[in-house]
């Protein structure tokens, strides 16, 4: 029995969304040094902020997965409103980073067959970010009032950048600080980075082999939320403590790396948002295997009604 190409497509977006909403309550149900998880909150962020946030992104990802293969009828970031988000639960949206990096990784899901052609299919669509789009992000970010929010030193501030600036212009500017932009502009190498990291499974567990990937790429990366709040100098020793943590970390390499980091204030948010987007990489591997198992075979052909067995 064959099912309509429409019908397999919102079925596919559906579960899409659930692994790339799923990737973020991963991360934050995690301990990791710094970070909001659920044996903690921090200054900055709750763990029930994360888990909101994330559920409520689930029905975004599954719009923009459609519209991935339907065709954009308007930006994928005018679905990005943290003011909908305030106003509907009366807390703050807490996962701007990781959306940035998520949507597009919906746009294209359905336009490739495993994770290792979304690499230059992500890099393809960056580029297509257009002025609309840095609209809309400009939009959002101003509800955010994140710590890079405001004027930034040079000709392109935020205001001078909400009308007349691409959104791929933007990334390329930002790329210089911040590591999320860094990332989209680069072919996403560090999501790649941490998702080669989880697929050795190295470790025992994988919430083990999560804070190995993580500890790796700030270790790698110095963290640029912490850079922007704290400076250079901070963000680097971080990098350089986390560095001389064991190759699969114990509880008690974490809790005093953490209870440092935490009391401190030293949140490590652009690391985190990475890493979730390095466990959907890895959650849509398994997925895109067993779509084939069941008869379902991607990329989704084009012009055709019928799909999958």
């Amino acid at each position: 029995m064959t099912a309509s190409l429409e019908e397999t497509l919102e079925d596919l977006c559906d579960e899409i969304s659930i692994i790339l909403s799923s990737s973020s309550l991963k991360e934050a149900y995690i301990n990791k040094p710094g970070n909001a998880s659920r044996k903690k909150d921090i200054k900055t962020v709750s763990y029930l902020e994360l888990q909101e946030s994330a559920s409520y992104l689930s029905q975004i990802y599954k719009k923009v997965c459609m519209m991935g293969y339907l065709g954009k009828d308007k930006p994928i970031f005018s679905f990005l409103r943290p003011e909908k988000f305030r106003n509907a639960l009366g807390g703050e949206f807490a996962l701007f980073g990781s959306a940035l990096l998520l949507l597009p990784i919906a746009f294209v899901s359905t336009q490739v067959s495993d994770v290792s052609e979304m690499r230059s299919k992500l890099s393809q669509f960056i580029m297509t970010l257009d002025v609309n789009e840095g609209k809309e992000f400009i939009r959002a970010l101003r509800y955010m009032n994140p710590s890079y929010k405001g004027e930034i030193d040079g000709e392109m501030d935020i205001e001078k950048m909400a009308n007349n600036t691409s959104l791929y212009d933007i990334l390329v500017f930002s790329s210089d600080f911040d590591e999320i932009a860094r990332n989209m502009v680069n072919g996403y190498y560090l999501t790649f980075i941490g998702y080669s990291y989880l697929i050795e499974k190295k470790c025992e567990t994988f919430e083990q082999n999560v804070r190995r990937a993580f500890l790796k790429i700030l270790s790698y990366q110095p963290d640029t939320l912490i850079m922007k709040k704290y400076g250079a100098y901070v963000s680097l020793k971080i990098s350089k403590m986390a560095s001389k943590i064991a190759d699969c970390p114990t509880c008690g390499d974490i809790e005093n790396l953490d209870r440092y980091m935490t009391d401190a204030g030293f949140n490590p948010g652009s690391t985190a948002d990475i890493i979730a987007s390095s466990i959907a990489l890895y959650d849509l591997e398994r997925w895109y295997r067993n779509k084939i198992s069941s008869g379902i075979w991607l990329p989704l052909p084009k012009g055709c009604n019928r799909a999958g067995k």
